[in-house]
């Protein structure tokens, strides 16, 4: 299949499709975009420049991978995760908050690590990467700040640019840069881009990817590695007839890139 029959290919399946979608896509052989500047609630993609900035941060000796620290009561908060429901005294080092920050999307580990790295810092690493359409403006779960109308946004080419940081940029050293990776190849919620490749994938072939949801909203981004070659690929959806239709949707799209790829 060649680049120009995939970008037909997601075509048709945006046309198909009732909500409102933004896709980007970047191969060996080029970019394809759909609406992939347009801003979207980001939901828990959010999370993956706050894991860049992390390690940005540990890389600079300013924060320690192995600090622990204590998650005290008024600091626990709701949706995804697990921290909020475990015993009064835990304490957990710097790097388990970053895997339960991606691999379960934990909110109450992603809001401590706001609070270690600063929203100034996360938004100033998105405004260097190009990254013009996310903005880190609250905290997960602080309806508070929702009310005054605070915000976290991105787009998909934004993501796009982020995870390619990831495993080709210069902001991290290649130890950072691994264990990054290492992290988001662990993620847990596999119905979206892999949800109809994963028993697909052979050998060396990996997804390491983030997603994102929230009421009317449905997200997911990452790094497809078939036969030695790589794509990034960010489906961010909202709206439509159901979740299904859109979670339905973003595995098409996985599968659109899968097929690219191996052939």
């Amino acid at each position: 299949m060649s680049l120009q029959k995939l970008e037909e290919k997601i075509g048709q399946l945006l046309e198909a499709f009732s909500g409102k979608a933004g896709v980007a896509v970047e191969t060996e052989e080029g970019w394809i975009g759909f609406h992939e500047n347009e801003p979207f609630l980001a939901a828990s993609l959010i999370k993956v420049p706050i894991m860049i900035e992390t390690y940005r941060q540990v890389q600079e000796g300013r924060l320690s991978l192995s600090q622990l620290y204590q998650i005290p009561e008024k600091k626990r908060v709701g949706g995804s995760g697990v921290l909020s429901s475990l015993r009064e005294q835990v304490y957990v080092s710097l790097q388990d908050l970053i895997s339960l920050m991606i691999m379960v999307s934990d909110n109450t580990a992603t809001n401590l690590l706001i609070e270690q790295v600063g929203f100034d810092a996360v938004n100033q690493l998105a405004s260097k990467l190009k990254c013009d359409q996310t903005l880190l403006g609250r905290k997960l779960m602080d309806y508070a700040a929702k009310r005054r109308g605070l915000e976290n946004f991105t787009s998909a080419g934004d993501m796009v640019r982020f995870f390619k940081e990831i495993m080709e940029g210069s902001l991290l050293n290649e130890t950072y840069k691994n264990c990054a990776l290492d992290v988001l190849k662990k993620q847990q919620f596999q119905a979206k881009l892999p949800g109809k490749i994963l028993d697909h994938l052979e050998g060396h072939d990996f997804i390491a990817h983030k997603t994102g949801e929230m009421r009317d909203y449905e997200h997911d981004a990452g790094i497809l590695s078939v036969n030695g070659k790589i794509a990034y690929v960010a489906v961010l959806t909202s709206h439509g007839t159901d979740a299904f239709s859109r979670r339905n949707l973003i595995a098409d799209v996985g599968k659109a890139l899968f097929d690219y790829l191996r052939e």
